[in-house]
């Protein structure tokens, strides 16, 4: 942090395990530079390497990397922590007690922060301890990534404040003994790449695609998923003629194995590690990828299906059924069932235009802004603006009578409708 810029500072605290801690910390600071330019400092830190505790960040990613290549796992250690909250939170805390008393001394000395936003669980008890056991005075701000299915590691009842995407987020957390005064429901951040993301054939053109139907096969930022071998072969046997796109990731090994494979295939291109996502996006018909919230309103933005063939866990699984519900993807844990749908929505172009419709609904640059304005008024009175509260994602009901993508049939007036339930909450 700069000493001599007197702006109000706006702290980032994240951990880069799991696409959706750094990508919402980025977009969230891309919302505030967007509608407040220059008039905050804004930095985004892990905080945990950065103050010395890199052996546990280490640690911790490597489980994370291990959970994701037996997703059973993730089902098991989410609901025992959820089963067990006053043992899970007590013994987490007493894990970060060493980080949370030098974040303190850290965040205290100038020039402090204005505000923290965090978003990642044990980031938050850590800071939470910082502030309760350790004297840090520095306003901190917890926003829930998962959106729908927040586990125990979030809900410390003594957690200053949590920002949810959804009443479903918040009445998780508030079930799980967070105060319900405590957490303000405003909207999921997405960066602006995906916001406003180019036409496809301007996309096609800048990251040298053909002008023909695309499917992006995106394995995540480590490479890790489902067989994609089989995949690419499956989607080549529904459709010899479709342009297949895959992000390989960081991982070089799997990077060189698809390789070999495209070489003998007609329109497979491979990609590694890419950090301009949303052009792959913009430039395909399909998104086919790992349900994370993070991937999973990226590709909603810019008004693509997802189909996921895996799923890590409980929250991942309520999002996949909510894309399901909406007709704009699903889980297809057979190669052949996801490589059939693929065919049909290419094979359907009102199917697509569909999904664009339903995508704006979502109101992506409106929960932008919104969180933008709560985050700086949070940074300069210390509380929310009422204003900016009460509306974040809306995940509608649909009447389709089972329609699939490749059954023609008109879209009805009021085919969208708002309906609260367990599992679909409005705004």
């Amino acid at each position: 942090m700069n000493g001599t810029d007197d702006r109000p500072c706006i702290l980032f605290a994240t951990v880069a395990a799991g696409g959706s801690h750094v990508s919402t910390a980025q977009a969230m600071k891309e919302a505030i530079e967007t509608h407040y330019p220059g008039r905050y400092r804004l930095e985004i830190s892990e905080i945990m390497v950065e103050y010395g505790f890199r052996d546990l960040d280490r640690r911790h990613k490597a489980l994370w990397r291990l959970a994701l290549q037996h997703p059973w796992s993730i089902w098991l250690v989410q609901g025992v922590i959820d089963a067990l909250p006053q043992i899970s939170v007590p013994v987490q805390k007493l894990m970060l007690r060493s980080f949370s008393r030098r974040a303190a001394r850290r965040l205290s000395r100038p020039p402090r922060p204005d505000l923290v936003i965090v978003n990642h669980g044990p980031l938050t008890l850590g800071l939470t301890q910082a502030q309760r056991k350790f004297g840090l005075q520095v306003p901190v701000v917890t926003f829930e990534t998962s959106t729908r299915n927040a586990n125990a590691l979030w809900a410390a009842p003594d957690t200053e404040r949590f920002i949810t995407a959804s009443r479903a987020s918040q009445h998780r957390l508030h079930r799980l003994g967070v105060p319900m005064d405590r957490i303000d429901v405003v909207g999921y951040p997405v960066r602006q790449a995906f916001i406003h993301a180019p036409s496809k054939a301007v996309a096609r053109k800048a990251i040298g695609l053909e002008e023909a139907s695309t499917c992006l096969v995106s394995l995540g930022g480590e490479g890790l998923g489902a067989e994609p071998e089989q995949l690419i072969k499956a989607l080549k046997r529904h459709d010899e003629g479709m342009q297949i796109v895959v992000i390989a990731g960081r991982n070089r090994e799997l990077r060189e194995r698809l390789e070999r494979l495209a070489a003998g295939m007609r329109r497979v291109h491979v990609r590694g590690f890419v950090d301009d996502m949303a052009l792959y996006v913009a430039a395909s018909d399909i998104v086919v990828g790992k349900s994370g919230p993070a991937t999973v309103y990226e590709t909603l933005a810019v008004g693509r299906p997802l189909l996921s063939p895996q799923k890590f866990g409980p929250s991942e699984s309520r999002l996949l059924r909510v894309l399901e519900r909406l007709g704009v993807g699903g889980y297809f844990p057979d190669v052949e069932r996801l490589s059939a749908e693929a065919t049909r929505y290419l094979g359907c172009p009102a199917a697509l235009q569909r999904v664009h419709r339903i995508s704006r609904a979502f109101d992506f640059a409106g929960m932008a802004e919104r969180l933008a304005r709560y985050i700086t008024h949070y940074a300069k009175h210390g509380e929310p603006d009422p204003d900016a509260v009460g509306r974040g994602l809306r995940f509608f009901a649909v009447r389709l009578e089972q329609a699939r993508p490749g059954q023609a049939r008109s879209v009805p007036t009021g085919l969208i409708s708002r309906r609260d339930s367990r599992d679909t909450w409005t705004g």
